[in-house]
């Protein structure tokens, strides 16, 4: 079947197989019965039989099955990143960056090249610490990214990703303890600056990263995501017409589901 292009004439006869009042799903179902109909030569809905009146109907069931694995999928996918990001979050509020003295040690050899190699270790709390840093950043971006490829979707996702994304605001801060922020919100860390701010000044740090820091952050995006729960993925009638735009956002991977929808022509792109 080819993409929706346009409705068809014989509405009524689709509103009566279906009972229904919502015009987002007659969109779809009565551009599914003009493809099919085209499809198998048809040029009236007088020439259809029983058998391919089911058809249409089948398509129709399809296309929902295939909507509600994407819809899950997302669900899925955005439930585990918030619940690492909340972990994160919370690990880095619990972590002491009082690392203590000689925290790292410095050793030097000589590899088989004769080049003299330096090998830096560091003590359980810093590592401790390093852990807990990049976990958060790690959570943080996972979910930003998650929430940046359905961001067309919706416009509760969209607001949403612009809301992950918005880091500028204390991106100097970040940068100044080894942090730093990108394009689109990603949070990168270097790790010999990130020891540096530890060791030398681990009070600045810890307010930069937990209470009223970027953990604070990440805990009051979350609570706002879990408000909208169940709202931010856009609803089977909202969806209609041929949105080829929209529909380049399932190459992310919360909605790589989404390419279950060729099976029925591609019948639909979303928008909300």
């Amino acid at each position: 079947m080819s993409n929706i292009v346009s409705m068809a004439t014989n509405s009524n006869l689709i509103n009566s197989m279906f009972s229904t009042r919502n015009t987002g799903k007659q969109n779809s179902v009565t551009s599914l019965w003009n493809n099919y109909s085209a499809t198998n030569g048809f040029t009236s809905a007088s020439g259809m039989s029983a058998a391919n009146l089911y058809g249409v109907k089948e398509s129709y069931a399809e296309l929902v099955s295939s909507y509600n694995t994407a819809k899950d999928s997302f669900y899925a996918d955005l439930d585990s990143d918030m619940a690492d990001l909340k972990d994160a979050a919370a690990a880095i509020k619990n972590t002491n960056f009082n690392v203590g003295e000689n925290a790292v040690t410095t050793t030097t050899s000589v590899n088989d090249e004769g080049e003299t190699v330096t090998t830096k270790k560091y003590n359980e709390n810093l590592q401790n610490a390093l852990d807990a840093v990049n976990k958060l950043v790690d959570s943080y971006n996972s979910t930003n990214t998650l929430l940046s490829d359905s961001a067309e979707l919706s416009p509760r996702l969209k607001n949403a990703a612009k809301m992950f994304s918005d880091t500028t605001a204390r991106a100097d801060l970040y940068e100044s303890i080894g942090i730093s922020v990108g394009s689109g919100g990603k949070l990168t860390v270097d790790e010999d600056k990130l020891v540096s701010a530890i060791t030398d000044d681990p009070n600045r740090v810890t307010r930069i990263l937990g209470e009223g820091g970027l953990a604070d952050k990440a805990e009051s995006h979350v609570s706002r995501l879990e408000s909208q729960q169940g709202q931010l993925f856009p609803t089977l009638s909202s969806m209609y017409g041929s949105q080829v735009k929209a529909a380049e956002a399932y190459t992310g991977s919360a909605a790589a589901s989404m390419l279950g929808y060729a099976n029925v022509g591609n019948l639909m792109n979303m928008f909300f």
